[in-house]
């Protein structure tokens, strides 16, 4: 509920222009599927993020599947991801990268989402 909530405040209020980075595990035929409601932030909020929906493994060429995963493993890591504007977790998210940013421009019921600088 708390995932549901925050998705109708990033399509208001990030610019139109915000990329999320999201966090991502493994998941079918060398993709990345989302962890919290991050996942859901391209398909719901007209706003994109390092991690597209599942299918894209079976839908762009290899190496672009290769390069968003390059993304998504990376952040997982808490390397800086290029493009991406501000940073989305869900109540569950135990990424260590959270407990490296601080002042969440949205927290609330667990979710935080920051601008990243």
């Amino acid at each position: 509920e708390a995932d549901i909530s925050v998705l109708g405040w990033t399509r208001d209020h990030p610019p139109a222009a915000a990329v999320f980075a999201v966090t991502g595990q493994p998941w079918l035929s060398g993709s990345y599927i989302g962890v919290d409601g991050g996942y859901w932030v391209a398909a719901l909020t007209d706003r994109q993020s390092i991690l597209p929906p599942g299918l894209y493994a079976w839908s762009v060429p290899e190496g672009d599947r290769m390069r968003i995963n390059g993304m998504i493993e990376g952040w997982r890591l808490g390397l800086p991801q290029a493009g991406a504007t501000h940073a989305y977790f869900g109540p569950n998210n135990t990424s260590p990268v959270r407990r490296t940013l601080d002042r969440p421009i949205y927290e609330r019921d667990g979710v935080s989402i920051f601008l990243l600088e």
